[in-house]
């Protein structure tokens, strides 16, 4: 969850590092301990270069089914993530903090929030389970269990000072387990079998909605007044748990007050914003806005993917990236000179970007290449492209050519018996092995996380096709941001926007192609890539 102005740092769990967490990250949690086999499946089709295909001609081919993707990285260090595929059955705790009860048409409001059939049951956007239906382009059936109210027995004050003593999340870890133990009293194991969609022996993902406000509500409210931890904010964690087949363990899961139900709208309408960016994290995703600096030192207007994405802002739909890194869509990757048509990505998952590879592309997502889609204000993009959302920039409000730079590529890292990192390297095959801990190098958000990221390099960047505007300065992305019939990428022309104002990949080697964007519109664009060496 992104603060307007403050960011929480909450304590890191890792046996490895002292690195500080943010809100809602995925970057410093590594279980050490006896490995288990790797889920990853270990065949993978051979690429096909095609030579035409309707109107695409050159050298090019659709990318295959990703070997693994970000859950199967995830799960390389024991954390539990939702599956991004398929029909997932989540559970959701409403938690009544002492002193603050929830109104009476609550749960039929969280109900809505989560289940809803859009705009008809929410009266304003999207619920949980409509946005990923629609974002996954029908790949992720999201369904959710509201668990009776459960009464943590505790005020809001001494769930702050436990946090002081502790460490923030520990106050909110407490009432999970114990929330999850009480529901296993009274309904028994069997019936928490259901959420371990995976068989794994831990809870695919929790979300636990707290009765008081939020901290940063009101300056006014008592919350405010006592929480200088963060404790009552909106983030995602993972629990630490051993698994448990038989009666499955909490792990992932996120903590959110009610009050971000309402952040644009009262009941009876409910808001699923925020829900919708931290559900993002329980699937795996990283937070694409700044946060900290190598130096641990939080940063202001640092915003390399400029700010109109569901991981950045909290609007419009995620990107091509995200949705590539699901499981979810399938560009067609270029390996030589070509000319593609592609479709919007709102419209559909396969062939609806394009992919130029660096070296360490290795047929799935996480490698360093340019990634192209067609971005249209329309579908999920629409509401937060035309109404203002919060204190957050209104999307883009003109169709065009999205032109993002991704350096996905994987950390493998190898721990010894003594939980010391005896190993550090970028990964470079396309399956992943077991007794390994893998990690995306790169971050926009987390500069500062130790050996688990390479501070020089972003993870997700937007090349601005004016050539004006500097994310990295705090500009958001805007109508000149995207690319239009007529315009061309060169490389040298736009090396500002790569390391070192090079025109490089994050590895040195040179970029060795121009774009040409010979038609865009809203219901397709042709582009065309040249090679130069």
């Amino acid at each position: 969850m992104k603060k307007a102005k403050k960011t929480l740092t909450i304590f890191s769990i890792s046996l490895l590092t002292g690195i500080a967490l943010t809100s809602c990250n995925i970057y410093s949690i590594v279980h050490v301990g006896e490995r288990k086999s790797s889920s990853v499946s270990l065949s993978k089709a051979d690429s096909k270069a095609s030579s035409s295909d309707g109107a695409n001609k050159g050298s090019y081919y659709l990318a295959n089914d990703s070997a693994y993707l970000y859950g199967d990285v995830e799960r390389s260090i024991d954390l539990a993530t939702v599956p991004s595929t398929g029909d997932v059955h989540l559970l959701a705790i409403p938690v009544e903090i002492s002193g603050y009860s929830f109104s009476a048409n609550f749960r039929t409001d969280l109900d809505h929030v989560l289940n809803g059939q859009g705009k008809t049951d929410t009266g304003y956007w999207e619920s949980l389970a409509s946005f990923y239906e629609e974002s996954s382009y029908g790949n992720l059936h999201l369904s959710f269990d509201i668990a009776d109210t459960y009464d943590c027995g505790y005020t809001a004050s001494e769930l702050v000072d436990y946090d002081t003593k502790n460490g923030t999340p520990a106050a909110s870890e407490k009432v999970l387990n114990e929330a999850v133990e009480n529901i296993a009293s009274v309904k028994g194991a069997d019936y928490l079998k259901q959420f371990d969609n995976d068989g794994d022996g831990w809870l695919d993902g929790i979300i636990l909605i707290y009765s008081c406000p939020n901290y940063l509500a009101n300056n006014n409210n008592k919350i405010y007044q006592i929480d200088k931890n963060g404790t009552f904010w909106a983030y995602t964690y993972w629990a630490r748990n051993d698994p448990n087949t038989a009666r499955p363990t909490a792990n992932t899961y996120f903590w959110c007050s009610y009050d971000f139900l309402y952040e644009a709208v009262h009941s009876p309408k409910v808001d699923s914003h925020t829900l919708i960016h931290e559900f993002g994290h329980m699937m795996g995703l990283d937070d694409y806005y700044g946060m900290y600096d190598a130096r641990g030192n939080q940063v202001s207007g640092y915003n390399p993917a400029g700010s109109s994405i569901m991981e950045d802002e909290n609007i419009c739909d995620h990107d091509a990236f995200s949705k590539y890194a699901l499981g979810w869509l399938k560009p067609y990757v270029i390996t030589g000179d070509s000319t593609i048509t592609i479709t919007p990505s709102q419209d559909g998952g396969e062939g609806s970007a394009i992919l130029i590879p660096s070296a360490s592309y290795n047929d799935t997502p996480f490698g360093e290449y340019l990634l192209l889609e067609l971005y249209t204000p329309t579908g999920l993009n629409y509401l937060d492209s035309h109404v203002k959302y919060s204190s957050r920039p209104l999307g883009v409000d003109v169709s065009g050519i999205r032109m993002w730079h991704v350096d996905s590529r994987l950390a493998d890292i190898l721990i010894d018996s003594k939980g010391n990192v005896s190993r550090y390297s970028y990964f470079t095959g396309d399956e992943l092995e077991d007794n390994h801990y893998y990690r995306v190098a790169a971050t926009n958000s987390q500069k500062n996380a130790g050996f688990a990221s390479n501070s020089a390099f972003d993870l997700l960047s937007l090349v601005d096709a004016s050539g004006v505007k500097d994310f990295r300065n705090g500009d958001y992305a805007g109508r000149t941001t995207l690319f239009q019939s007529g315009n061309e990428f060169n490389p040298a022309a736009y090396k500002k926007y790569f390391t070192n104002k090079t025109a490089a990949w994050n590895d040195g080697t040179a970029l060795d192609f121009t774009i040409s964007f010979d038609k865009v519109s809203e219901e397709s664009a042709t582009v065309t890539i040249e090679f130069t060496a």
